[in-house]
């Protein structure tokens, strides 16, 4: 099947004499070794067969494995001199983080990395100090144990998914040529036992995923070329082709692939998708680059090709793939940061407290010691210390041991939720909305600023062709078509350079590609009549209206990057004239433009009239060149192309010696049309006092013009826009300062509008400083003509300035922009999945960014600050008893409540109502929250997290510990039996009583600040309170276990004053707070709660109306109120 080869291919696959006399006199003779394995010597002494091998090694052709610091190198077919890669490189992918036995310790040490758990560690280690602790007994164990558990158990979980991935990927099977039996054969092999330097076959109908990172040697395609699909890497689903290494593309039996010899020296493992340098040496000395269309990488999938062959440069952790996995950087909310600021408040106040304890107990003794003969003499130093650690381990609790881990379980079972919406669910991409992380969901609801990308952001990203210009005379599509049909030459022209310069491929009649915009423009030219039919073996054919093909030659691909903006290509007509080919930005095309170009100026015209209608345009041209100029220059690109130091930048400098002195043709209007639902969106957005910016590569005549369908701007709204001239001529300061003045002075909405090149001449802090307060003063910014670079830039300064932002995007060049901000939101595109894989959230259109935010994001925050408040409520009220007896007890350190049953009480009574509250509770419904953003604005200005609030929160929560420690203590010095005996009053009772009325009256709290109950949250709330009284009879029955506590529950739950002082302590405690919020919700005038009672007494949350028919009805009811 395959046709005999030129004498150089078949050097380099087994170079005998005889073809290489056929080469170049100049040509060494090399000797070729048939096998690695010694030959048998039997007859030759020791000495003499190391000499002879000795000798053949010296004279055979060889490289080292490692050509320098920069460069490595790797045999074809030997697998000795690779063996340092062979035995230092495994193909196994570990992506796990444990193994069995590294996970207990591994898990422990970054557990105990959280400042909390270490502390609750070392009060675990006060209670087992016979001088600090009161009891001896190690009762933290049993909730730190817990957190610990809880949090372990997640870890295994996430990493046993890991792992199990892990074993998949590595048991795959692919087919790796290997010697059995005396005979070259492709043997089927794991995937993990692959080796670099191995040469492997992958066939479509098998496993058509390549194991490791690959140059490409050969196909079943007489072409020598295959398509793959790079989806796993990028996202792009649309078929990129390779191209086979040109001395290798003939081989098709084993037999063959074991012949070759040579090497490959390539860069390093790196993690460049879109980037390689290599070269094939072979036999000969002779030289072939190595480009990233001979490569094949590891995670892309064979398509519409039977089957490849190629070697493995890079394997297992060293592949592009693995490369680019790295972990997205760390983001906390604002929630998380006041949380952490209130551990060390609270970590503040229980010093305090202890310091008191220690001195109070100190005066005690030292004043009415004489009262009590029979205690010790005291050392005042050692005493108060003593005491002092004392007092940390009975009040210890004031920190809630399991906050972080409640945080983190609300936070889990929210993010599915926010995956659970079937209104964020996108029907054509089939992709519900993913919570990439669990972090930020409070986050979402506190935005102040959204900074979006536009071209598949806001716009679909599927271009149509609409108009272009050409000479200087433009053409609508329909103009076009006709003039082609007529024979217009420069139409003809035109159209010819669309259906040559570009980089898609034919593939079952469709075309596809990684740019849109180069199929739409294939596409334009195949419907006026000069249509694209494919590129083999180095030749693009076009055809007519009539069918009728033309062949030409294709010699160069000058490709398009975001630096160039740019593309070209090289080709040689029918005629045999060279030509450059040449399409791109129009600030890119006019610094290569030969001067004083006769039509530039009515291009510019006429693209600035497309882009005032909101068309995307490129600039084409073209450059005849002399054959001598050509040759010297092909010379060398090939010279660039081999070099194996900055191959980058020799093949920019050989691009930029032919892109030049080019001749303008004309120019392209492509339409790119909004996604559905984006105006109403944003204007949702707005109204919810959500700022948004579009930041966008396009003409600033394109991007306002966007701007204004998308409603970011109205006629009403006055631009001020911000140019690099005036920066030159002026300074950007007094540009800013101007522009700011001109803001507070214009009484009325204000956009700033500002070129990429502007960005340029903002560098210091002062001047950074200017533009946020210019951006925060203005309703919108409209940024075009910015870099990636510039994108991130503009987050991290309005950063700085205070402001939560969140960007959202779906190409490459915006994830610096996505991993800069607070929030992160990816957008499934035809751009690929770089920007969802450096997300936080992820979905498939713009305007399901409303529900995220105004009632997932509203709804997280809302819940966290309930539980963050809830939880350190709680404890207060508990742990302030304490404190409390030790007034009446000298300070000295008793414990009032026992240890184990202190130690069930966030574990067992009070952990799981509050996590489901975080999880279900709802103070309004969707559809209220999307018909009224305003409310928005509670998380926006952190009302429910506060200083205000939080000072109400923790002075209701010690008001409450006091009513719960002195209502019962008064009731126990009147509580005498018919006997005459103390029965409440007894230590052990009044302190059971005492907890018993806290569980109660905590769960009866949760109760009452949640708004929807749901049945597990109801279930589980009287669960806990029901299922507390048999746990407490349950405990107290064990003598052994609780000497203190035998038979306290059992006497307790027989006596009234028990259940009036529940009654009595709950009413007293949460009487008010129920006060508050009735009057707040019935008789107040803030908005928030008036909607509140709107949603309730319509039951919006089952309503069909649209947000707009719901902010009606509220207006009516609200003026007959």
């Amino acid at each position: 099947s395959a046709v005999k080869p030129p004498a150089l291919a078949r050097a380099v696959m087994d170079p005998s004499r005889e073809e290489l006399a056929e080469l170049e006199p100049s040509v060494p003779l090399t000797l070729q070794m048939e096998s690695e394995e010694p030959l048998s010597l039997p007859r030759l002494p020791r000495f003499w067969r190391a000499a002879y091998w000795a000798l053949r090694r010296a004279l055979s052709w060889r490289a080292p494995h490692v050509l320098s610091s920069n460069m490595r190198a790797v045999h074809l077919n030997r697998p000795k001199r690779n063996k340092f890669y062979r035995v230092h490189v495994s193909n196994e992918v570990k992506t796990a983080k444990y193994s069995l036995l590294s996970f207990f310790p591994k898990n422990l040490f970054e557990q105990f990395r959280r400042t909390a758990n270490f502390y609750f560690v070392v009060i675990l280690i006060l209670q087992i100090i016979p001088d600090t602790s009161p009891s001896g007994r190690p009762t933290m164990a049993l909730p730190l144990g817990w957190v610990l558990i809880v949090s372990a158990i997640k870890e295994a979980f996430e990493d046993w998914k890991r792992h199990r991935n892990d074993n998949e990927q590595n048991a795959r099977k692919t087919f790796v040529l290997r010697e059995e039996h005396g005979e070259k054969k492709f043997v089927v092999t794991k995937w993990a036992d692959v080796k670099i330097g191995d040469i492997v076959k992958v066939e479509a109908r098998e496993n058509r995923q390549f194991p490791a990172d690959l140059v490409f040697l050969a196909s079943s395609n007489e072409n020598g070329v295959c398509h793959i699909e790079t989806s796993n890497l990028d996202g792009e689903t649309n078929l990129k082709i390779r191209e086979a290494v040109k001395c290798t593309s003939y081989a098709r039996e084993a037999e063959e692939f074991a012949l070759l010899d040579g090497y490959v020296s390539y860069e390093p493992p790196n993690n460049l998708l879109y980037s390689f340098e290599g070269t094939l040496t072979s036999v000969d000395g002779s030289k072939l680059p190595l480009t990233l269309d001979n490569m094949l990488w590891r995670g892309s999938a064979l398509r519409n090709t039977e089957w490849i062959v190629g070697m493995v440069l890079y394997a297992g952790h060293e592949t592009r793939i693995m490369k680019n996995m790295k972990p997205a950087p760390s983001k906390f909310s604002q929630v998380e940061k006041v949380s952490n600021r209130l551990v060390l408040a609270m970590g503040a106040v229980l010093l305090v407290l202890c310091a008191v304890g220690a001195i109070g107990n100190y005066v005690f003794e030292i004043g009415d010691g004489e009262d009590f003969p029979w205690l010790p003499r005291i050392d005042a130093a050692s005493h108060v210390v003593a005491r002092f650690f004392t007092f940390m381990v009975i009040l210890s609790t004031l920190i809630p041991i399991s906050l972080y881990v409640t945080i983190e379980l609300v936070r889990f079972g929210q993010s599915y939720f926010i995956s659970w919406d079937l209104d964020m669910y996108d029907e054509d991409l089939d992709r519900p909305c993913a919570a990439r992380t669990s972090n930020l969901n409070e986050e979402l609801g506190q935005i102040d600023y959204i900074f979006s990308d536009k071209t598949g952001t806001l716009t679909e990203n599927v271009m149509e062709f609409r108009a272009c210009s050409i000479g200087t005379k433009d053409y609508t599509d329909e103009e076009l078509r006709s003039a082609a049909e007529k024979g217009d030459k420069q139409a003809l022209d035109f159209l010819t350079v669309l259906a040559l310069c570009h980089a898609v491929v034919l593939e079952d009649g469709e075309y596809d590609g990684s740019s849109p915009d180069d199929i739409a423009l294939v596409k334009a030219a195949a419907q006026c009549g000069v249509a694209f039919k494919g590129k083999l073996a180095g030749t693009i054919t076009l055809a007519d209206k009539n069918g009728h093909g033309t062949a030409v030659k294709f010699l160069h691909l000058l490709p398009f990057t975001s630096a160039r903006k740019k593309m070209s290509v090289v080709v040689e007509m029918p005629s045999g004239e060279i030509c450059v080919l040449t399409k791109g930005a129009d600030v890119a095309i006019e610094e290569i433009l030969r001067k004083d170009d006769p039509i530039l100026a009515s291009i510019q015209e006429s693209t600035d009239r497309f882009a005032h209608e909101g068309l995307r345009t490129l600039f084409v041209a073209r450059r005849t060149l002399p054959r001598a100029m050509y040759d010297e220059w092909a010379h060398e690109l090939h010279e660039a192309s081999v070099s194996l130091h900055n191959r980058d930048e020799l093949m920019l400098a050989a691009y930029a010696k032919i892109e030049r002195e080019v001749e303008l043709i004309g120019a392209t209007a492509i339409e790119d049309k909004l996604q559905d639902g984006v105006p109403e969106a944003i204007a949702t957005l707005r109204t919810a006092h959500i700022r948004v910016a579009m930041l966008t590569g396009d003409k600033r005549a394109t991007a306002v013009n966007i701007a204004h369908s998308c409603r970011l701007i109205d006629r009403n709204t006055s631009q001020i826009r911000l140019e690099e001239k005036d920066a030159e001529r002026e300074g950007a300061t007094e540009v800013l300062r101007r522009a700011l003045l001109e803001v507070e002075s214009s009484g009325r909405s204000c956009a700033v509008v500002v070129r990429g090149s502007f960005l340029d001449y903002v560098r210091s802090p002062e001047e950074q400083h200017a533009f946020a307060e210019l951006m925060l003063a203005c309703s919108t910014a409209v940024c075009c003509r910015v870099t990636p670079i510039q994108k991130s830039l503009i987050v991290r300064m309005m950063r700085r300035q205070g402001v939560r932002s969140l960007a959202i995007g779906d190409g490459a060049n915006d994830v610096t922009m996505i991993q800069t901000a607070h929030v992160g939101v990816g957008i499934y595109g035809k751009e690929g999945m770089q920007a969802v894989s450096a997300s936080d959230f992820a979905f498939g259109k713009f305007r399901f960014i409303v529900k995220l935010l105004l009632v997932h994001g509203r709804w997280s925050v809302k819940r966290i600050t309930d539980v963050v408040k809830y939880m350190f409520y709680k404890n207060v009220v508990l742990t302030m008893c304490q404190f409390y007896f030790g007034i009446y007890s000298g300070f000295s350190g008793q414990p009032f409540l026992d240890d184990w049953l202190w130690g069930t009480f966030n574990l067992m009574w009070t952990s799981v109502p509050i996590i489901l509250h975080g999880i279900f509770d709802q103070d309004i419904s969707a559809n209220a929250s999307v018909a009224f953003p305003e409310l928005y604005i509670y998380g926006q200005e952190n009302k429910w997290f506060s200083k205000k609030a939080l000072r109400g929160s923790f002075v209701n929560a010690f008001f409450h510990s006091a009513i719960v420690f002195f209502l019962p203590f008064g009731v126990a010095k009147m509580s005498v039996n018919e006997d005459g005996k103390v029965a409440l009053s007894a230590l052990w009772m009044l302190s059971t009583a005492v907890f018993s009325i806290t569980v109660v009256l905590v769960n009866a709290k949760n109760a009452l600040i949640t708004r929807y109950w749901t049945w597990p949250f109801t279930f589980f709330l009287i669960f806990s309170v029901l299922a507390y009284i048999p746990g407490a009879l349950w405990y107290s029955t064990f003598l052994e276990l609780a000497p203190n506590m035998y038979k306290v529950s059992q006497t307790l739950i027989m006596l009234p004053q028990l259940w009036l002082l529940i009654l009595l302590v709950v009413v007293a405690c949460l009487l008010r707070d129920f006060a508050v919020r009735y009057l707040r919700e019935y008789y107040g005038d803030d908005f928030y709660h008036t909607v509140v009672q709107l949603d309730r007494m319509q039951d919006l949350q089952h309503s069909m109306l649209k947000p707009a028919d719901i902010r009606r009805k509220f207006r009516s009811i609200h003026e007959l109120v």
